[in-house]
């Protein structure tokens, strides 16, 4: 809570959460509702607890100020693990995904292994576009997202960095708009 807070009062533009949980908390979404309000775009690891015709996603990434982040393979193919449901907004690569641990490197698989994916294209997208607000840069995210199919699976597609740079800011309006879920 307390970094989510400091995001706020730093006027940070992005802020990744690669972690998630199954329980919700009042205090955490007024948080998050609040950094989003002011401005921060939230990026939020889906969860990895899988397929459930009912949905899976996690915490925070469920609350609808976050762009839940599902994972997808070398294929393009949904994650095994990667949580579903019509709050995931869309994907990016999650396995095999080569990261820091503590000594050296590793690889990992996981909604938070993808999340930073969409992190570094909303920041090209904001460095191309600084006059962009969380909002239309989220809409340029959704709107330039490659489709993989279903939406529950798949969000609104694979995050597609060089379409989201050159994202057209008059489009945002035509576009999903809003926090950018699939209802």
């Amino acid at each position: 809570m307390a970094g989510i807070e400091w995001s706020s009062a730093n006027n940070l533009d992005i802020l990744n959460m690669s972690f998630s949980g199954g329980t919700s908390s009042r205090t955490l979404e007024r948080a998050l509702d609040n950094a989003y309000n002011s401005g921060v775009l939230l990026v939020g690891a889906a969860g990895n607890t899988g397929y459930d015709r009912k949905g899976t996603i996690g915490y925070p990434a469920k609350y609808d100020s976050v762009i839940a982040v599902g994972a997808v393979n070398q294929f393009n193919e949904r994650a095994a693990f990667s949580s579903v449901g019509r709050e995931l907004e869309i994907m990016a690569p999650g396995v095999g995904i080569q990261s820091t641990v503590p000594g050296g490197y590793a690889m990992n698989n996981g909604t938070s292994m993808a999340s930073p994916h969409v992190t570094g294209v909303a920041s090209l997208v904001l460095e191309a576009q600084p006059e962009l607000n969380n909002i239309q840069i989220r809409s340029a995210l959704n709107d330039t997202a490659t489709n993989l199919g279903d939406s529950f699976n798949y969000g609104n597609g694979l995050v597609n960095a060089q379409s989201a740079v050159n994202f057209n800011e008059s489009i945002v309006t035509q576009g999903k708009g809003g926090n950018g879920k699939k209802k």
